[in-house]
């Protein structure tokens, strides 16, 4: 059976896909990076509740999905892990910021 490009390049892209969801059950929750982010006194955000900033960030992740973008979703994945792992100074002066993506 012979396979076309474009199905041997969507397969890969869905394996892919896969490989990050799975990956994301290792990345921090939106809720967890949240949490963090409105208890840290130096991160200058406007007023947002946890639900906000949770809501946001999951749609975030889940447009991202639902484009297959993969690229973005990793780098998403990343940040969460970013703010997860450093300190709060070292976030408010801009240590998991990227231009890229829009910060949830």
């Amino acid at each position: 059976m012979k396979t076309s490009k474009r199905a041997t390049a969507l397969l890969s892209g869905s394996a892919l896909l896969l490989a990050l969801t799975l990956a994301a059950g290792c990345t921090p929750t939106c809720k967890e990076v949240c949490v963090k982010l409105l208890e840290c006194d130096d991160v200058e955000s406007p007023r947002v509740s946890e639900y906000e900033c949770r809501d946001s960030c999951e749609r975030e992740s889940n447009l991202y999905e639902e484009w297959e973008d993969l690229q973005a979703l990793e780098q998403h994945y990343d940040e969460r892990e970013c703010i997860m792992d450093l300190e709060c100074a070292e976030i408010a002066e801009g240590a998991c910021y990227d231009e890229e993506l829009y910060l949830f």
